[in-house]
């Protein structure tokens, strides 16, 4: 009688465990949204045009044509290079001193730097 009974309680809980909801699939999220982007910081942070300027941060991804980097005079440029952590761009001549934005990926969203650029 204790078996039937330990067995019938042993079924009953099962049966409770096994009656969730079905799972829902996951939708798939886009690489360039994958990881954490971050813009930490660059230096030097007051230059000449045509000078290096490197920019640290995180989730730059390794693709040049993903990034695009704007002074405050808002045009669009390139990095020379570019790693998950740090990117390479050359001041452009269009450049003002001002805050600096980098986006990533597809993503219309900017990053914007919490100090000021300064061109000399």
């Amino acid at each position: 009688m204790r078996l039937s009974f330990k067995l019938a309680a042993l079924f009953f809980l099962f049966s409770l465990l096994s009656c969730g909801k079905k799972d829902t699939p996951i939708k798939e999220v886009p690489p360039e949204l994958e990881t954490f982007k971050a813009l930490s910081n660059f230096t030097p942070t007051s230059a000449k045009t045509g000078t290096e300027l490197t920019i640290t941060g995180a989730g730059f991804g390794s693709d040049i044509n993903k990034v695009s980097i704007q002074f405050a005079d808002g045009a669009t440029i390139k990095p020379k290079s570019v790693a998950n952590d740090k990117m390479i761009v050359i001041i452009p001549t269009s450049a003002i001193s001002g805050k600096i934005k980098v986006s990533i990926g597809n993503n219309s969203s900017w990053m914007t730097s919490q100090q000021s650029f300064t061109l000399l």
